[in-house]
């Protein structure tokens, strides 16, 4: 890969040891701004400004935060992990595990506009999947199923 310098508009989640840890941080085209817990409208306004999320995350179980990131529109870029296999090719980049030239790679890829666009619909497509009714029912039919295995 050349090296270039590229500053893009992006949001990134970082989190130490629970929620009310939870720190934002944007990518602006003057460097890298940490802002600090963001909710509600300030969250809002963050991802409104951003155009995709980066989750380097090595071990991270994908939590709520990325159905809410996707459900915002905002395409994922991640490693292929285990974890991230819910998440679709369609609404993410995803590199080889821990392989961080092609993951910076990717971010770059992430900018161009006319795959931006096509990843945003599908991550607001995949996040509709996951609405309560739908959640709950899966949940109830999983309980079913064990119910059925104890009981042979």
């Amino acid at each position: 890969m050349n090296e270039r310098e590229v500053r893009v508009p992006a949001l990134t989640l970082h989190h130490e040891g629970g929620i009310e840890k939870i720190q934002l941080a944007a990518f602006q085209r003057d460097g890298h701004v940490v802002v600090g817990p963001a909710y509600g409208e300030k969250k809002f306004n963050l991802i409104s400004e951003s155009i995709c999320v980066a989750f380097p995350s090595r071990h991270d179980e994908l939590s709520l935060w990325s159905l809410e990131a996707l459900a915002s529109g905002m395409p994922m870029i991640m490693f292929d992990l285990p974890e991230a296999r819910w998440v679709s090719e369609s609404a993410s980049l995803k590199a080889k595990p821990f392989n961080l030239n092609e993951y910076s790679e990717l971010l770059v890829m992430a900018t161009e506009k006319k795959l931006n666009l096509k990843m945003r619909r599908a991550a607001r497509d995949l996040a509709s999947k996951y609405d309560w009714e739908s959640v709950a029912k899966d949940f109830e039919n999983y309980f079913y199923e064990i119910i059925k295995i104890e009981k042979n």
